[in-house]
């Protein structure tokens, strides 16, 4: 970060999202995925994480949502794999 920040640990994430958002994005803009869920009977733990607007304040690329950074992510590996 240039000096601009104290060294440190920084969480650097803009949203936190479970699994089945994720999962709910995906088939949203891949209907035809095939989706195969496993021991849906457990219920396992979550990982939050605090936004930390220390680090987040310095981003100065475009504001995103989180649909559309799907999208953009998605959009690399097709490209990147060419």
């Amino acid at each position: 970060m240039g000096g601009r920040l104290d060294s440190g640990v920084y969480n650097l994430v803009e949203y936190n999202k479970s699994v089945m958002e994720l999962v709910e994005n995906i088939q949203k803009n891949h209907p035809n995925i095939e989706m195969n869920f496993t021991n849906q009977h457990l219920e396992l733990p979550q990982q939050m994480v605090k936004i930390d607007e220390r680090i987040l304040k310095l981003y100065n690329g475009e504001k995103l949502s989180f649909e559309e950074e799907m999208i953009v992510l998605k959009n690399h590996f097709e490209t990147s794999s060419i």
